[in-house]
C-alpha cells in the first residue's frame, strides 16, 4: 500500500508539471526580417562604422546668450530671418531674460585628409584662429586646431591639426550624383553626444535657397535631424560618403521640423582647394649653428 501511494503522488506530480507546461505561454518569436531588409540594415551599420573615425568635435571660443528660437551660434547673420525668429520677448526685462539660454559654441568636422585638414562650417570658428578637436575614442588629450582659412558666403571652413603621424579620413562622394529620395546619414556631435547617427533621405537639391532679398547658393534639404552641434559634421550616403557638410535646421519654433540643409561636397571640396592656396606656407627650420 505504501509503495502504491508514493507512485500515485509522483505520478501527480508528473501530470501537475505537464499541465503547468501546456498553460505556459510560449516566449514571443523573434519576427521575421526579410534578407533584404538586414542587407539595408547591414548598409547602414556598414556607412556610420566608416565615417566614424574621421568626425570630430570642434569647440571654438565661450558660450554665449541666445534665445531659445536660436539653434546655431550666430545663425541669423548666415540665414537671415528665414532660419532664426526669435520668440517673444516679453512684456518686462525680467521676462525676456529669463527666455534666454546659453548657445553652445560646439559644432562638429571632418577629416578629409590623413595629414589633418578638417571641414566644418564657418560660423562654428567664427571670430577665432585656434579651436578644440576632439577625436571619439583616440587616447590622449584634444589637439589644437588652426584655422587655415574661412568662406562665409559659403559657411565652409577649413582647420589644421597635427598629431606627427597619418590620421583617419573621410571618402568624399559625389554631390552631383545625388537625388531626391535617396538617403542621408547626418552624423556629428549634437547637443556635446559624440558620434551620433540621424537618419533620413534627400528631400530636395536646391540650386537656391531664397532668403527674403539674398539667396544661399547650392544647398542639400533633408529630414535627416540636424541638432545644435551638427554644424559643420558630414551628410553620408548610403555607401558611406560624405554628400554634404552639415549646416542648419529651419527651425522657427526652435523644434526640430523635418527642414535641415547641408552644403553639397563637391561646393565644399571647390572652397577647401582655394582655402589651401591662401594658406601661409610653414615657417622654414632653423639652420644649425655652424
Amino acid at each position: 500500500m505504501r509503495i502504491l501511494t508514493v507512485f500515485s503522488a509522483a505520478a501527480l506530480l508528473l501530470l501537475r508539471a505537464a499541465a503547468s507546461a501546456a498553460d505556459a505561454t510560449p516566449p514571443p518569436a523573434a519576427l521575421y526580417v526579410a534578407p533584404e531588409v538586414m542587407s539595408q540594415q547591414k548598409a547602414f551599420n556598414r556607412a556610420i562604422d566608416a565615417v566614424r573615425p574621421a568626425v570630430v568635435t570642434v569647440r571654438a571660443g565661450k558660450a554665449r546668450a541666445g534665445s531659445p528660437g536660436e539653434l546655431l551660434q550666430d545663425v541669423e547673420d548666415i540665414f537671415g530671418q528665414f532660419f532664426y525668429q526669435p520668440a517673444p520677448a516679453g512684456n518686462n526685462k525680467a521676462e525676456a531674460k529669463a527666455t534666454e539660454r546659453k548657445v553652445p559654441t560646439t559644432g562638429s568636422g571632418v577629416v578629409i585628409t590623413a595629414d589633418g585638414y578638417i571641414l566644418t562650417n564657418e560660423h562654428v570658428v567664427r571670430g577665432e584662429d585656434k579651436v578644440t578637436v576632439t577625436f571619439f575614442g583616440r587616447e590622449g588629450k584634444p589637439l589644437e586646431g588652426t584655422v587655415i582659412g574661412r568662406d562665409g558666403s559659403s559657411d565652409i571652413a577649413l582647420v589644421k591639426v597635427s598629431t606627427g603621424g597619418t590620421l583617419p579620413y573621410a571618402l568624399l562622394g559625389d554631390s552631383s550624383r545625388i537625388s531626391a529620395g535617396d538617403w542621408a546619414i547626418a552624423v556629428g556631435s549634437p547637443f556635446g553626444l559624440e558620434q551620433s547617427a540621424t537618419v533620413g533621405i534627400i528631400s530636395a537639391v536646391r540650386q537656391k535657397l531664397p532668403m527674403g532679398k539674398d539667396a544661399f547658393i547650392y544647398v542639400i534639404q533633408t529630414d535627416a535631424r540636424i541638432n545644435p552641434g551638427n554644424s559643420g559634421g558630414p551628410l553620408l550616403n548610403i555607401r558611406g560618403e560624405v554628400i554634404g557638410i552639415n549646416m542648419a535646421s529651419y527651425s522657427p519654433s526652435g523644434e526640430f521640423s523635418g527642414i535641415g540643409f547641408a552644403i553639397p561636397i563637391n561646393r565644399a571640396k571647390e572652397i577647401a582647394a582655394e582655402l589651401r592656396k591662401k594658406e601661409s606656407p610653414p615657417a622654414p627650420a632653423p639652420k644649425p649653428a655652424s
